[in-house]
C-alpha cells in the first residue's frame, strides 16, 4: 500500500518555495540550448521550473532522509524533461505560416492506432555506397531504427509507438545502430 503524500500549509510552502527560487535558474541552466528553445525559451522553461518547485515545495517528505534542495532539483529536471517530451511531438514551426493564416488543426479521427498501422514512407536513395552497404549489413531492428530517425525524422517516441515498444528500448535499438554502423563504415 502506497504511503500517503504528507502536504503542507500553505505558509510553510511559501517559505520553501522562496528560499529555493534560485534552484530553478540552476537546472535551467544545465539544459542545453534546443531544450530551452523547444520549451519556449528561457522565461518558459523556468516558468515550468517553478511549477515543478511548487509542486516538491508541497509533496516533500523530510523523513526519508533526504534533503529538500536534491530531491526538488530532481523534481523539476523531471518536470522540464516531461514537458519537452509532449512538446516535441506537436510542435509546428511559427515561421511556416504568413501572418493571419491559421495552423492546421488535426484530424478529429486522428488515433494511435492508425498511426501503427500507417503504411512507412519509401526510404531515400542513399548517395553514399559504402553508407548502403554498411546499412545493409546491420540487423533489420537497428538498420529500422536509423532510417526512421535519419531518413524519416520521426522521433523515437513515434517510433516506439508504431512498433509497440517503449521509447527506451527504441532509443536503445538506435544507439546500438549507430555503433555498428560506426564500426562498419571505419573497418570499410
Amino acid at each position: 500500500m502506497k504511503k500517503a503524500t504528507p502536504r503542507r500549509s500553505i505558509s510553510e510552502r511559501d517559505a520553501i518555495f522562496s528560499a529555493n527560487v534560485r534552484l530553478v535558474g540552476s537546472v535551467v541552466a544545465k539544459l542545453s540550448r534546443d531544450a530551452v528553445k523547444a520549451l519556449g525559451g528561457h522565461d518558459d522553461a523556468t516558468q515550468i521550473g517553478y511549477v515543478a518547485l511548487l509542486h516538491a515545495a508541497t509533496c516533500f517528505d523530510e523523513s526519508r532522509g533526504f534533503q529538500f534542495s536534491t530531491y526538488a532539483a530532481t523534481s523539476i529536471y523531471r518536470y522540464l524533461l516531461r514537458m519537452l517530451g509532449d512538446n516535441a511531438a506537436i510542435r509546428i514551426p511559427a515561421k511556416r505560416y504568413r501572418e493571419g493564416e491559421r495552423a492546421p488543426k488535426l484530424a478529429s479521427g486522428f488515433d494511435m492506432a492508425s498511426l501503427k498501422k500507417a503504411a512507412p514512407p519509401e526510404v531515400m536513395p542513399m548517395e553514399n555506397d559504402d553508407l548502403a552497404a554498411a546499412m545493409r549489413k546491420l540487423p533489420a531492428i537497428n538498420r529500422t531504427a536509423i532510417e526512421r530517425k535519419f531518413w524519416h525524422h520521426e522521433t523515437i517516441r513515434v517510433y516506439a509507438l508504431r512498433l509497440g515498444i517503449t521509447p527506451q528500448a527504441g532509443a536503445q535499438r538506435l544507439h546500438n545502430g549507430v555503433r555498428r554502423l560506426r564500426n562498419l563504415l571505419k573497418a570499410s
